[in-house]
């Protein structure tokens, strides 16, 4: 099975889209350094830095899928190591979640104890469901990283949303 992905970012939806076992032809951002950090983990996808508004929808390959992404508290829900934003009130997630999203926004913070600090770019990959070989091009400063990675779709939730996209069009192609 072959998908595009649209608002493809550093390539969240596109790492999912491949766990599932579906191969992303063609993907568009209109961020230079995104649509760089996509190619260097997805060579074999054809790539566009473009507004979408732009695009030529005719030359696109054909693919079957197309997508358009405080502490007591989180001690209640999680004990004590999780982590948890810079927000009043947030709920928390457990070290043996993915964080589902982030934002792009450096706000993420890892509990432990007594211990509280921000996340490195690398875990805040992790905690979305990245390989810890997705690679961004030397030049991207730890912003950049973080804001592409905010504005990813969680490989988890891609994976599992392409998965049973698939399966319905198998089931109704046969």
């Amino acid at each position: 099975m072959r998908a595009i992905d649209l608002f493809a970012g550093a390539g969240g939806f596109t790492e999912g889209a491949t766990q599932a076992g579906v191969h992303v032809v063609w993907a568009a951002n209109h961020w230079a350094l995104a649509v760089e950090a996509h190619a260097l983990n997805h060579p074999a996808t054809e790539h566009a830095c473009q507004d979408l508004r732009q695009a030529d929808w005719t030359a696109l390959p054909h693919a079957s899928v197309g997508v358009q992404r405080r502490i007591a508290k989180g001690r209640r829900n999680c004990g004590a190591r999780f982590l948890t934003q810079h927000v009043t009130g947030h709920p928390g997630v457990p070290l043996c979640e993915s964080i589902r999203t982030i934002t792009t926004k450096d706000q993420w913070a890892l509990v432990d104890g007594d211990r509280y600090r921000p996340l490195t770019v690398r875990e805040t990959a992790r905690a979305m469901g990245f390989r810890d070989s997705y690679r961004w091009p030397e030049r991207a400063t730890r912003r950049d990283r973080i804001t592409g990675y905010g504005n990813a779709v969680a490989p988890p939730v891609a994976t599992a949303l392409v998965a049973r996209v698939a399966e319905q069009i198998e089931r109704s192609a046969a």
